[in-house]
This record gives structure tokens, C-alpha cells and sequence, in this order.
């Protein structure tokens, strides 16, 4: 960020325990005080406002001690006229029951994620050797079939690659792949209706650079697994698979 860095470390921090807030200043501001001391002054309006909405975006959807997000903060405790336009936050895309669903933008761009390139129309990239995603499903549900498509990068003058995926803790695929070769994998899972989300963490032992490897000279990213669609079908109540 450009700004607003220190409010953002503030917020992150609060959000892992209860906190409370001193009604005046713990220090005085005698020093930086002018446009010539203190660059602060000198960033326009514009960035101002493009590195605020990117705090609020990247905390929307954080879970505060109080039980409310960050979003429900900020509406509560908006002071503006009724009448004024609130900041409000992009929701993450939900995704639908018993149906293959691209992995892309409508899915990923607004969920809670790390280390992943931005999504394209077939699926999302991996930028590290470990990266997660939250993905929301559309319904409540319980036991539940899974079936993802998904690829590992690689290189024949590195060492084997391999690939370890799991959905809410649970260890779906943990193998040796072929690089670039699109894989499917199917698995029975259980999904606790109370939240009905799908925490995926996708783990490999390399990623590789395209630019670098001589396969794609425009391509300068860092790339791990790509993750390409993924379909999500309810079961009957008795196939619910046994927790280990």
C-alpha cells in the first residue's frame, strides 16, 4: 500500500483479539508538520482514496472479536446523511451446487485468499509454493461430493514435483505430477452446515517462471498450481463420509 499501511496493520491486529480505544492521543504531532517535511502531504486526493478502497476491500470480509465483520463495523458506525452513498463492499461470487464452476473472476476475485495471481477465464494460478483460497458455496450443506481439475507446473532440470491439496483441513490429493498435465480428482467431504464455505489450500514443491524456463517469453509470473473449476454435489445423508 501507499498509505494507510499504519491503519491497516492497526485493523489486521484488532481483529485477533478484543481491543479497546483511548478517547485521546497517546503522542503529540510536533515535528513533519509542512508540505516540505512530511511527504504525506504531497499524495494526491486520488491515491488517497485508491489505497482506501483497497484497505476496505482486503478487510470487508475479516470476522472482528465482536462477532461482526468489517464490514457491518462500518455501517453501524457511519455517521454520514442517510442520503449519502456508503462504501460497500464487493461480496464474493457463491458457488452453486452440481455444477462445474470455472475457478475465475466471478469465483476468486472478491474471496479471501492468499498468494494467488489474478483469475483469467479458466481458472486461477498459485504464486507460491502454498497458497489458500475461501470460497463460499451458495447453499447449506453437509456431506458433499468434490471434483476439481487442476495442473502443476513444472521442469524437467528440477526436482520432482510434488503437489498436496486439502479442502478444510481435510487432505484430498498428495502425489508426484506430471507437470502441465490438467489432473481430476473426486473425493466425499464433509461440509458443516453453519458455514458452508470451502477453504482450499493448494501446496507444491516449486513454482516456476515461464520467462525463465523458455515456455512462455511474455509470461514473467511465478506460477504453482492452477486451479481450474470445481464442482460441489450434495449427498444423501447416509453416504456422509466418516471423519478420521
Amino acid at each position: 500500500m501507499v498509505v494507510a499501511e499504519d491503519m491497516y496493520l492497526y485493523l489486521v491486529l484488532a481483529r485477533t483479539s478484543n481491543f479497546k480505544c483511548s478517547v485521546s492521543p497517546t503522542a503529540y504531532w510536533y515535528w513533519r508538520s509542512s508540505s516540505r517535511d512530511n511527504s504525506m502531504l504531497k499524495v494526491d486526493k486520488a491515491i488517497w482514496s485508491l489505497e482506501t478502497q483497497k484497505l476496505i476491500r482486503r478487510l470487508d470480509q475479516e470476522l472482528f472479536p465482536g462477532g461482526l465483520t468489517f464490514s457491518a463495523y462500518r455501517q453501524l458506525l457511519d455517521r454520514r446523511d442517510v442520503d449519502h452513498a456508503p462504501i460497500l463492499s464487493v461480496l464474493p461470487g457463491k458457488l452453486p451446487l452440481g455444477t462445474p464452476t470455472v475457478l475465475g473472476a466471478t469465483i476468486i476475485a472478491h474471496a479471501r485468499q492468499l498468494n494467488l495471481h489474478s483469475p483469467d477465464d479458466e481458472g486461477v494460478w498459485t504464486a507460491a509454493p502454498e497458497a489458500h483460497v475461501q470460497i463460499r458455496l451458495a447453499e447449506f450443506v453437509g456431506p458433499v461430493r468434490l471434483r476439481l481439475r487442476f495442473l502443476a507446473a513444472g521442469s524437467k532440470a528440477r526436482a520432482q514435483q510434488v503437489t498436496r491439496i486439502s479442502v478444510n483441513g481435510q487432505e484430498i490429493f498428495q502425489s508426484a505430477v506430471d507437470p502441465w498435465r490438467p489432473m481430476e480428482i473426486e473425493r466425499d467431504l464433509y461440509i458443516l452446515p453453519q458455514t458452508s464455505v470451502l477453504f482450499i489450500r493448494a501446496c507444491c514443491t516449486y513454482t516456476v517462471n515461464p520467462s525463465q524456463e523458455g515456455i512462455n517469453v511474455q509470461d514473467g509470473r511465478e506460477l504453482g498450481i492452477f486451479l481450474s473449476s470445481i464442482t460441489c454435489t450434495r449427498l444423501e445423508p447416509e453416504r456422509r463420509p466418516k471423519m478420521k
